[in-house]
């Protein structure tokens, strides 16, 4: 049994409204107006059918018509569309009363009319501000997706168009949370010409799954999470996670992250079963700044390799006569590349590989070519005299100085790095 004290029953009371038929149908339209364009549209269209049934049957049931004569229900129903869509028709009427019942038809004609087209002109209006701002779907398959927008977006589209040259159509997909037409603004302010490649900028939070997908990253030949300025390594991390629940079980598809700090990038690397490789600008700038301080023209080789000019360093899979062969074989196996190394199939880098080692399936050459589309193992396999095979000897390390002039976050790393390479 319940109880209720009169203080309670009495707060029930006030609390407690009744709603009239106006407000119920208010509620309604409210609501169906905050659906859209198509919304406003449906209840315009019902509102039109029903003027022209009750304009119609009070014509019927009046005996009104031209020249104030009887009309049926479907002749009514005739004559009151041809006035609400054309507001020259009344004009040769006659009869006074049809006259004036036909001047009615006609304004309402021109409001709703006026008003539809008004809907129409505002709801395109809307739908190009909307892909304008970058809400739509991306329905691109073997792009490469940008996640995110730092100082490096504008370098990193610039080598994608490059490596883009022998594919044609080949799209940039970027998700950012700024504003796509100022991104936009940005990127066409430096690049003009984007050859055969085509620039996609969406807007939106790539921690949100619904914003990701609008990116089709399943889909995607790569993905680059780049760490904006005031983000943290931790957001980066975020990102990655939320791409690997976008992405299908077992997916290969390369993940790019820009992230600071080694151990994040080591336990991001670690915890995750994805393709994923880290890439700390510091430590990279760092290792390459002590590397050509010690090379005179080393520089050089490294923006030769680095960048989407001239040659680079692409992958390509071993074909089926290399298989059971060595790496020392593997080496003269191609008339438009150097081979450099190899990837194993379990993923590791070798490069100069021991001579001796046998191919696999699943092992890939890695070698310097003009373009990913000419590197091929075309040539026969040759078999190697071991006999005149030299073996190379460490070179000695020596005593060298090295001048670092100014100080910043780098030089600890820097002086690392050459510490490696010289005598103690």
């Amino acid at each position: 049994m319940q109880f209720f004290s009169h203080s309670t029953v009495k707060e029930r009371h006030f609390m407690t409204q009744k709603f009239t038929l106006r407000h119920r149908l208010r509620y309604r339209f409210d609501n169906a107006l905050s659906k859209g364009i198509w919304a406003v549209l449906a209840w315009l269209g019902l509102l039109a059918v029903l003027f022209i049934v009750l304009i119609s049957i009070i014509i019927t049931a009046i005996g009104i018509g031209p020249n104030d004569e009887p009309t049926n229900f479907f002749e009514a129903i005739w004559l009151t569309i041809s006035r609400s869509l054309d507001a020259g028709t009344f004009t040769g009427d006659q009869g006074n009363q049809f006259r004036l019942t036909s001047l009615f038809v006609t304004l309402v004609g021109i409001f709703l009319a006026a008003t539809i087209i008004g809907l129409i002109s505002a709801g395109i209006d809307s739908q190009i501000e909307s892909l304008r701002r970058g809400k739509s779907l991306v329905a691109e398959t073997g792009h490469s997706l940008i996640i995110g927008r730092s100082e490096e977006l504008i370098a990193i589209i610039s080598e994608l168009i490059e490596a883009n040259l022998s594919e044609r159509g080949k799209a940039i997909a970027i998700l950012t949370p700024d504003d796509p037409i100022e991104v936009n603004d940005d990127i066409r302010s430096v690049i003009t010409d984007f050859k055969t490649s085509r620039v996609v900028v969406r807007s939106g939070k790539a921690t949100r799954i619904n914003d990701l997908a609008q990116l089709n990253p399943a889909s995607a030949r790569s993905i680059i999470v780049l760490r904006g300025e005031g983000e943290s390594d931790a957001h980066v991390v975020k990102i990655v996670l939320a791409i690997a629940q976008a992405l299908p079980s077992g997916s290969q598809t390369p993940i790019v992250a820009q992230i600071e700090d080694t151990d994040t990038a080591l336990a991001l690397r670690e915890a995750i079963e994805l393709n994923v490789l880290t890439v700390t600008p510091r430590e990279v700038i760092a290792r390459i700044s002590a590397q050509v301080s010690r090379a005179s023209g080393l520089g050089v080789i490294y923006q030769e390799l680095l960048d989407f000019e001239g040659d680079e360093i692409y992958f390509t899979p071993v074909t089926e006569n290399y298989l059971g062969k060595t790496f020392g074989d593997l080496l003269l196996a191609s008339s438009t590349a150097t081979i450099i190394g190899m990837k194993t199939a379990s993923g590791e880098i070798l490069l100069n590989a021991e001579a001796a080692r046998v191919l696999v399936p699943g092992d890939s050459a890695i070698g310097i070519a003009e373009d990913d589309s000419t590197f091929a193992l075309d040539l026969p396999v040759i078999v190697r005299n071991s006999d005149t095979a030299r073996t190379l000897q460490p070179t000695e390390k020596k005593l060298e100085r090295t001048l670092i002039v100014g100080w910043s976050d780098l030089t600890p790393l820097i002086a690392e790095e050459i510490d490696t390479h010289v005598a103690p």
